[in-house]
């Protein structure tokens, strides 16, 4: 959904990893997922301009 997408911890949720990974079919047999999943987060840091990923590979 839209609100998720826009939602200011959405980078703190992990999202790849626990969210548009979902699997499974709901009532009618569609499968569950997500049509408009972002490649990267660079939209939601240029949405919320204060918030920064911080890499922790980088010294």
């Amino acid at each position: 959904p839209e609100w998720l997408l826009r939602h200011p911890a959405l980078d703190w949720l992990d999202p790849y990893t626990l969210i548009f990974t979902q699997e499974g079919k709901d009532k009618d047999g569609k499968t569950a997922g997500f049509s408009n999943e972002p490649i990267n987060l660079n939209d939601y840091y240029e949405f919320y301009e204060g918030k920064k990923y911080l890499d922790p590979n980088k010294q």
